[in-house]
């Protein structure tokens, strides 16, 4: 049977699940809202943006937890967002042209960032300054991710550049992975990963705290769906880590 799941980048990510394993909901709303500190901005992005954004939640390696939205703004208008949030940005966004837009909520403050196919930017007081650059790389293109991976300042070596892409191999085929440069740090982004895949990024980075009760709880469901999940690494001392990973689901 298929069960259409979404996906970050399409509108539809179909999965095939026995008969007697349908249900309604979407599994990765439920996980990532069980993750979710602040429960009432994520209640209501939901209940006012649903299928019109994405929900991302993110981790560092010390522990601090964000979550960060992504609206297309054809689907919704940006004055209608932060109306319902009770929020003015110092910058006129409504008349700048982008196809889409983010807002990160962290302890202390929301980060507005606004996207073009191969940028990124963040939203500063009264300026917009590009924060990201993305590179996209589509089927069995892995010899293409770690040149552009090596393309950087930062003397990364090929151990590290193998283990940032060792998840290459619990895609599904219909995978697409991007590469994204920032100031201080580069990210390395996967769609369509598998259960085994996703377990392996748990306990690689964490999360078990905060996500293992309710994967295991719905295990049985949970392996015929696919995860996107990221890497944001540096260069420090001398090492590659890995200092924030992100999961993505649906609103």
């Amino acid at each position: 049977m298929k069960k259409d799941i979404r996906d970050f980048h399409n509108e539809t990510c179909f999965i095939d699940i026995p008969e007697s394993f349908y249900h309604e909901e979407n599994l990765l709303e439920d996980m990532i809202q069980s993750v979710i500190w602040d429960t009432a901005t994520y209640q209501k992005m939901k209940k006012l943006f649903h299928k019109k954004s994405v929900s991302c939640i993110k981790k560092t390696y010390q522990n601090q937890i964000s979550q960060e939205y992504y609206l297309w703004q054809s689907y919704t208008p940006i004055k209608e967002v932060f109306h319902v949030l009770n929020y003015t940005p110092y910058v006129n966004l409504e008349a700048l042209v982008f196809p889409w837009m983010s807002l990160e909520f962290s302890a202390n403050d929301i980060e507005i960032n606004i996207f073009d196919n191969n940028s990124a930017y963040i939203v500063w007081q009264e300026e917009v300054i590009r924060k990201n650059v993305y590179y996209y790389f589509s089927h069995y293109d892995e010899q293409s991710i770690k040149e552009n991976m090596k393309n950087t300042i930062y003397p990364f070596t090929q151990k590290d550049i193998d283990f940032l892409v060792s998840w290459l191999k619990y895609q599904r085929d219909d995978w697409v992975v991007l590469v994204w440069k920032k100031k201080k740090a580069d990210t390395i982004y996967f769609t369509r990963i598998n259960f085994l895949g996703f377990l392996k990024f748990i306990k690689e980075f964490w999360w078990e705290k905060y996500i293992w009760n309710f994967v295991f709880k719905n295990s049985s469901f949970l392996k015929y769906y696919v995860f996107d999940i990221a890497l944001e690494y540096v260069h420090d001392w001398h090492t590659m880590k890995v200092t924030k990973t992100s999961i993505y689901g649906l609103t």
